[in-house]
């Protein structure tokens, strides 16, 4: 991401340092033969050069120097600290999905709408101002196809975290006698993305004789002789597994 328009200053795991030693001369003739960087771990050998990783750390952060002169002798700088914005990519801690109606209200059996209930928050990046701000975006597809559908624009919270429910109403009705996966995705500023996928059954029956296709059972038949939702007991005894 474009760190510099964004935030305005580094970001640990995303920022790589260009770092470049000025100054650096020998002295009573001597020449500068080496010459390296080192900072959070990371060494460039050279006077000039770009860490190989981002910055892993974050707070006050130190850059070191150290030449080395056609005479052997050593002399090192130490103590350029720069300031480095603790983060973590977007996290979702919640996420369910249900049929629903129109208004939200949870309908397993005839709901053709789908409810969202999710939690999710993103890194402060505080630089004079908040520069984050959590994103959320909705994908469907049929189950198991892996074909999404964005639907509906993606949601602004104005604000770090969210906790609460929505109805998906675009590609609205979802039909009672299919299946469908869901993806949410939590976004924040610097355009990273954490996502999630639910599944939603067909809508739920007691029993759908699918002409000769097969039975269903808790739910509309779609595949195989016998489809089942919910648990299977012979005897007392569980016979999922």
């Amino acid at each position: 991401p474009d760190l510099a328009s964004i935030v305005g200053t580094f970001v640990q795991n995303l920022s790589r340092l260009d770092l470049d030693m000025v100054g650096e001369a020998g002295a009573y003739g001597s020449t500068i033969v080496s010459a390296r960087l080192s900072v959070a771990g990371q060494t460039i050998n050279a006077a000039t050069g770009t860490t190989p990783n981002p910055i892993g750390t974050s707070g006050t952060v130190t850059v070191n120097a150290e030449v080395t002169d056609s005479r052997g002798r050593v002399s090192s700088f130490a103590g350029q600290n720069i300031t480095v914005l603790a983060y973590t990519v977007p996290q979702i801690t919640t996420v369910a999905v249900q049929r629903s109606n129109a208004g939200g209200t949870v309908d397993n059996s005839g709901g053709t709408y789908l409810r969202v209930d999710l939690t999710a928050v993103v890194q402060s990046l505080i630089n004079t101002t908040q520069r984050n701000e959590l994103h959320y975006r909705v994908f469907t597809s049929p189950q198991g196809a892996n074909t999404w559908t964005q639907r509906g624009a993606e949601i602004d919270t104005n604000a770090l975290s969210f906790t609460g429910s929505f109805v998906v109403t675009a590609g609205a009705p979802y039909s009672v006698t299919s299946s469908f996966d869901v993806r949410v995705e939590a976004v924040d500023a610097l355009n990273v993305v954490t996502s999630v996928i639910r599944s939603v059954s067909t809508g739920a029956v007691l029993l759908d004789l699918n002409g000769n296709s097969g039975v269903g059972i808790g739910k509309y038949h779609q595949n195989g002789l016998l489809d089942v939702s919910g648990a299977i007991y012979a005897n007392s005894i569980d016979v999922r597994r």
